[in-house]
């Protein structure tokens, strides 16, 4: 290109363009092949421009330029595309293309400046500003260096592979990948480069080039990213998912919401006990366990409590809990904190707090513990379909964001203080509730009970007197009054798709069993923190939302909106009545001696 360009400045020696025609022309050709990605070009010819005046002095460049262009446009025009590969992807770093762009132009303007400035000089002009030479020599300089330095570096296709030869393409054979070279989206086809990717660690933080927990979002394939974790462990450490199923799934449903590090499945099989007439309505329980006779000894105490008066069921109270740890200075600054909470006089501006994170929540309550300078807040929300600990957690934040305005000496120790409780044994759970505090009650018939039961009634309030009652007593047992109340409550909790670690507090139930006066058997539980929901958690998962709607739970069903808590509280009222049921039937196995060979019958393959 340079050669081309002094022959044509030999030829076209007698037109005579002005400096400044030619600097804007330049511009505007150096912007074109720039357009067009022909850097190269556009180099090259900016070079030749300057070249000829410098060495001629002349303004013979124009027709120089003007030929020299159309022959870097065609050159860029006929030159041979570069084969693409499926596996040459590069990446674009558009800041280093951007500032090439700009050192472009920046160059060729003060290259322009200073040769303007020169031809001024040769025709006795005003003289030029020395500040201005100064600056546009500087800026050449400074352009020269950037190109011996940088230039080029943003340049690289985001298509062109390193090599013409189509056979180098790697396809499907195993190779050495880095994720900045190669996105895992273009790897769709090669688990092998996937599997590398997560087995070698980047030299630089020591940390894997790719994150098992990133699979689904980096592939864009749900059960591909399953299929490719477990294969990630076995390599690792020869573990054996021969017998864990993965297909068949639906995983985009519990991405981002239900589990984490999925290498597939666990189905659990789901009886269905019932019909148990609760509330005047026949209603059935689903039940995943894997325990045998539990389904058909609940199944039994449903046909009994529906043979007799049918269950009646009542929600007490409903209230989710979050009780965060709160520090002061002083014990007297926390005492403060606790008069004011206890001040029905700033209820409404802390209720104001709470109510401003949730459409569906609304605090009903709060109770402060002092211990030395910390306080314990029990906030209690009323959380309407759902179970609730996101909305109240929400919400307390809220809550303490308004308290610390007006005790800015606050320190939050912690959100949860275990005050709540959650997910643990607690006698506050058991005194003041949480979640939904159920009762239900049934009367059952003398000859029922033995008849079906194969007992008496005096037996079975005995029984529950030594065994539930004293018993437990005995083993020191909070909310255990019961005789496996959290049996029947998981397995329900589990096919409902509810928080299975909640059944610890949920599964707190007292059992009574009282002779009436007319000889038969009155039965009650009281469980005050039953903890469930019909929508969020594990609710949105197909198989659970089925059992939901076995159950007459699902919002949809219960002729209710999206404020009100019908569908829940419809569930935790057939949930005691399950438990009754339960309750009710092993006694009475227990009563007779027959629990052992029952389990015996139908927990052993014959």
């Amino acid at each position: 290109m340079c050669d081309l360009a002094c022959v044509t400045i030999v030829w076209l020696r007698p037109l005579r363009p002005t400096c400044e025609e030619g600097a804007m022309l330049v511009l505007l050709t150096a912007a074109v092949l720039i357009s067009t990605e022909s850097v190269r070009s556009a180099l090259e010819t900016t070079f030749a421009w300057g070249v000829a005046l410098l060495v001629d002095h002349t303004q013979e460049f124009f027709w120089g330029l003007l030929l020299l262009t159309c022959f870097s446009l065609l050159s860029y025009i006929m030159e041979p595309e570069k084969p693409k590969g499926p596996k040459a992807s590069q990446p674009r770093w558009e800041l280093f293309r951007l500032s090439n762009y700009f050192v472009i132009a920046v160059f060729v303007v003060s290259l322009a400046t200073l040769l303007s400035h020169e031809n001024r000089l040769d025709h006795r002009a005003p003289k030029p500003n020395p500040l201005v030479l100064y600056a546009a020599a500087a800026a050449c300089m400074l352009s020269l260096t950037y190109f011996f330095a940088f230039f080029a570096v943003g340049f690289v296709s985001n298509q062109v592979a390193d090599s013409d030869d189509e056979d180098k393409w790697p396809a499907k054979a195993p190779r050495k990948c880095q994720p900045e070279l190669a996105p895992v989206a273009q790897l769709a086809a090669d688990d092998a480069a996937v599997l590398d990717l997560l087995m070698t660690k980047d030299p630089v933080t020591g940390r894997p080039r790719m994150a098992l927990h990133e699979l689904e979002k980096k592939l864009g394939d749900m059960e591909r990213a399953v299929h490719l974790r477990r294969e990630y462990f076995k390599a690792q450490s020869a573990l054996d998912f021969s017998n864990l199923p993965v297909q068949g799934y639906d995983y985009a449903k519990i991405y981002g919401s239900n589990c984490e590090v999925v290498v597939g499945y666990v189905p659990l099989p789901v009886g269905l006990a019932g019909p148990i007439q609760v509330n005047g309505e026949n209603v059935y329980l689903p039940m995943a366990t894997t325990e045998g006779c539990l389904i058909a000894s609940t199944n039994r105490g449903c046909k009994v409590l529906s043979m007799g008066s049918g269950v009646q069921s009542v929600v007490l109270a409903d209230g989710i809990t979050r009780a965060p740890c709160v520090r002061f200075p002083r014990a007297r600054d926390a005492a403060a904190l606790k008069a004011y909470l206890d001040d029905a006089a700033n209820w409404t501006d802390v209720a104001a707090a709470f109510n401003s994170t949730t459409r569906y929540g609304r605090l009903t309550s709060i109770k402060t513990i002092q211990s030395g300078r910390n306080c314990y807040v029990r906030i209690v929300c009323n959380a309407g379909n759902a179970m609730g600990m996101n909305m109240v957690s929400k919400g307390t934040l809220a809550v303490l964001g308004h308290l610390q305005e007006r005790f800015p000496d606050m320190e939050l120790v912690a959100i949860s203080g275990n005050v709540c409780t959650d997910k643990k044994s607690a006698a506050i759970n058991w005194i003041d509730g949480r979640g939904k505090s159920v009762v239900a009650d049934a009367v059952v018939k003398a000859d029922v009970v033995a008849r079906v039961l194969h007992t008496t009634v005096d037996k079975l309030v005995d029984l529950n007197l030594q065994k539930n009652l004293v018993g437990s007593a005995m083993a020191g047992a909070l909310g255990g009054f019961n005789a496996h109340a959290a049996n029947i409550l998981t397995a329900i909790f589990l096919a409902t798709g509810q928080d299975p670690a909640q059944n610890v507090e949920s599964s707190s139930c007292m059992t009574m069993l009282e002779k009436t006066k007319d000889g038969d058997l009155y039965i009650s539980v009281t469980m005050p923190s039953i903890e469930v929901g019909t929508v969020g958690g594990g609710t949105h998962l197909g198989p659970q939302q089925a059992c939901l709607g076995l159950m007459g739970c699902a919002p949809h069903q219960a002729n209710d909106d999206a404020t009100s808590e019908q569908g829940a509280r419809r569930l935790a009222c057939a949930i005691a009545a399950g438990v009754m049921a339960g309750e009710l039937s092993l006694l009475a196995a227990i009563s007779t001696n027959e629990l052992v060979k029952s389990h015996m019958e139908l927990n052993r393959k014959k």
